[in-house]
Formats: C-alpha cells, sequence, structure tokens
C-alpha cells in the first residue's frame, strides 16, 4: 500500500474502533480525494480528520459531511412513513441493509447509501405500489418477476419480491435461493433478525465481488455488526455458511476485516497469505464502492459464465455457445426489441427468429459479439477461477 491507502486504511478502522487518526506526512490529498470519492467515504475522512486536511480540500470534505447528514435525513423521514404506512395497512414488509445496518455504525449517517431496499410479498406488490405513489413516489421501473423502483427527491426505492432472484448467481445457487427468499421465517416488526442479516450481507458481498467489484463499505457492514451487535448465534452462522457453500468465503472475509480493521470474530478463520492481502487489498481499492470503478468488471460475466460448469472446458465452451445463441426467456422479456414476450414464455422461440432476423438486418449487435465469450482463452478463465478460489468462491 501507498501512503495515501495507509491512511485511508486507518481512517476506517479508526472510525469503527472510535479512535482518533495519526496524520502521515508528505501525502498527495489529490489521491486521498480521489480514492475517497470512488468508495464514498468522504464524510467518513471528514469526521476523522478534519483537524489535519489541507485547506485546498476542506470545503470539499465538509460539504460531503454535511450532504451526507441531510440525505440521511431524508431517507430517514421516508423510511418512517414507509413503515406507518405499509404497518397501518398490513402489508408485511421487511427492510434489508441500509438503515438496519447504519444503527450499528459510530455515525449512522455516514454510512451512505443509494436506495432503500424494501421487501414484500408478491401478493403485495400492486398495493404496496399505490401506497409509495400515495407517499409521493414515481414508480421509473416495474418489471414483473423483479424488483420495482420508485424516485423521489434524490431517494431511490427498490420494492423486493426476492431476496435472490434466480439470474443472480451466487456461489450456490439452489440452496442460497431457497434460504435467502425464506427471509419470512427469521423476521419479525419488519426486520430481519441479525443472524440472518449478516448472512445476507455475506452473500451480497459474495455477488457484487463475482459480478462487478465491491468496495470497503460491504466489508463495514460486516465489521460492525460483527463487533456491535450482541448476542450473534455464531455456531448457527457457522452451520448455515458450511451449508451455504459462503463458509471458506466468509472466513477470508472476516480475516480481512480482522487484518483491515481489528474485528475479530469467534469464527475460525483463515490465515492469508501476505500476497494475497496485499492483492486483495489493492483489488479493493481499485473497484469503488460497488465495483464501479473496476475496469475488469466487463470481463467477470463473461468468466463466470465458464465457473459455473465443472466438466471439461470444451464442455463448458458449448454451454456458453448455445446460452449465447439461445438466450433464455428471463434474459429477453426485458429487452426493448422482445416487449411482446413478457408474460408470454411461449413465444421464445419466436424471439430468437426476430433476434437473428435483427442481426442480419444490422439493426442490433453483430453475432459476433454473442460469440465472443467462447473464444476468451484459457488462460485469462484460469487465472479467474483461481482468483474465486483465493477468495473461497468455488467450494
Amino acid at each position: 500500500m501507498n501512503r495515501e491507502q495507509v491512511l485511508i486504511i486507518n481512517v476506517l478502522s479508526d472510525y469503527l474502533n472510535r479512535k482518533k487518526t495519526t496524520p502521515i506526512k508528505d501525502l498527495d490529498w489529490s489521491i486521498i480525494n480521489t480514492i475517497t470519492k470512488s468508495h464514498q467515504i468522504e464524510g467518513i475522512l471528514y469526521y476523522q480528520c478534519k483537524s489535519f486536511i489541507p485547506a485546498d480540500f476542506l470545503h470539499h470534505y465538509e460539504n460531503s459531511f454535511y450532504a451526507a447528514l441531510f440525505s440521511f435525513k431524508n431517507k430517514e423521514n421516508n423510511w418512517r412513513d414507509i413503515k406507518k404506512s405499509f404497518t397501518s395497512a398490513k402489508i408485511p414488509f421487511l427492510f434489508i441493509k441500509g438503515m438496519d445496518v447504519s444503527s450499528c455504525y459510530p455515525v449512522p449517517f455516514l454510512r451512505t447509501m443509494g436506495d432503500l431496499d424494501i421487501l414484500v410479498h408478491q401478493k403485495d406488490k400492486k398495493k404496496a405500489d399505490q401506497l409509495l405513489i400515495s407517499l409521493g413516489f414515481k414508480c421509473t421501473e416495474q418489471k414483473p418477476e423483479y424488483d420495482w423502483i420508485y424516485h423521489k427527491s434524490g431517494i431511490e426505492i427498490e420494492l423486493h419480491h426476492q431476496l435472490v432472484y434466480d439470474h443472480n448467481e451466487l456461489v450456490n445457487l439452489k440452496k442460497q435461493m431457497e434460504f435467502f427468499n425464506n427471509c419470512w421465517n427469521y423476521a419479525e416488526n419488519g426486520k430481519a433478525n441479525w443472524n440472518f442479516h449478516f448472512l445476507f450481507l455475506l452473500a451480497h458481498l459474495a455477488k457484487h465481488l463475482l459480478y462487478k467489484g465491491v468496495g470497503f463499505r460491504m466489508f463495514m457492514d460486516l465489521a460492525v455488526v460483527t463487533k456491535n451487535v450482541p448476542d450473534l448465534n455464531w455456531d448457527w452462522i457457522e452451520s448455515k455458511l458450511i451449508d451455504l457453500g459462503l463458509y471458506k468465503f466468509a472466513q477470508v472475509c472476516l480475516r480481512l476485516n480482522e487484518y483491515w480493521f481489528g474485528v475479530k470474530t469467534p469464527l475460525n478463520c483463515l490465515e492469508l497469505e501476505d500476497d494475497f492481502i496485499e492483492n486483495a487489498t489493492e483489488k479493493i481499492f481499485m473497484n469503488g464502492v460497488f465495483g464501479f470503478s473496476n475496469p475488469k468488471s466487463k470481463e467477470y460475466s463473461k468468466y463466470n459464465s465458464f465457473t459455473k460448469y465443472r466438466g471439461p472446458r470444451w464442455m463448458s465452451r458449448f454451454f456458453v455457445l448455445i446460452r449465447n445463441l439461445f438466450p433464455k426467456y428471463r434474459d429477453m422479456q426485458y429487452a426493448s426489441h422482445y416487449i411482446f414476450l413478457n408474460g408470454r414464455p411461449w413465444l421464445l422461440p419466436i424471439a430468437w427468429i426476430y433476434r437473428y432476423y435483427l442481426l442480419f438486418k444490422g439493426k442490433t449487435a453483430g453475432i459476433e459479439n454473442s460469440l465472443k465469450n467462447i473464444t476468451i482463452p484459457d488462460t485469462k478463465i484460469r487465472e479467474w477461477e483461481e482468483e474465486l478460489n483465493s477468495w473461497g468462491l468455488l467450494g
């Protein structure tokens, strides 16, 4: 790590452990500014370092700090209104991540969030939709089999009827879908219990790491729950991690949290090689908060197409080829060219024919784009598999 990265890690660790941050000499604050913007931790840096932030940057960080406060209070007020409205209407609901996790932080409003995630039963989704509209939210995206998106005054709401959808391909898809979509068994009064919530935070981190990239904030969520939620049932958590195929990944993440933030857990975490810690730290710095800064993010989905298949490489290439030539209904139904598919899966063969007509006419991406995945060199796929294995994501 360079000096600027060392300061960032110190800031995050000191913040989580309620300590003062010691200044480091000869820093390039333009680099620090780039990192904190990418990871959306400008408010935390101001909170920890305001006494020694250079004058050229102080105003920016102060504005970011108060902007985080304003945004949080706005979301908090709407969160309370939604809870009250849904409770009065007798709609069972769950808030996931966001507000609940922020309560574990030393300063809750510095756990910034892009949206509020609400889970309801699918049969209640239309009723929930009307309630959100009555509260002033405008629905901007409504896909019957996926999340519904709402906006109001800079606030985004994601209305879910599942925590895991079948196209969010995680480590152990079938078991994870069954477990996380039975979240109502672990909920009361609009909140998931913390043992379940911890597991979901970990699985959500795994999904981002697999498909886009992930920054320090998701690790910090795990750290504050580990550190500040009393009476977590670690025996139950461990047994579920093993059952869900997430145990090794959890060991890696929690060991990194110990290395970065000094937050220990009762789990028997893996000893990590120095080279892995160094590479993992650099990877997380590079990714930005949700992988937005990750230059390799577009490659991840291509590589993951192959890692799902455990057989010979020629067989995985064959399956990927078929998948690209004949996409599934769930992958085509919302594309603008095939909107006629919505609710009509029996029209999928016609959509395939129409797709190739559009390809022939040059009105959509050329067929070569569909076939590029097939020609990814084995060396690239092996490198990705080795990286996933080092994170504990290949079982």
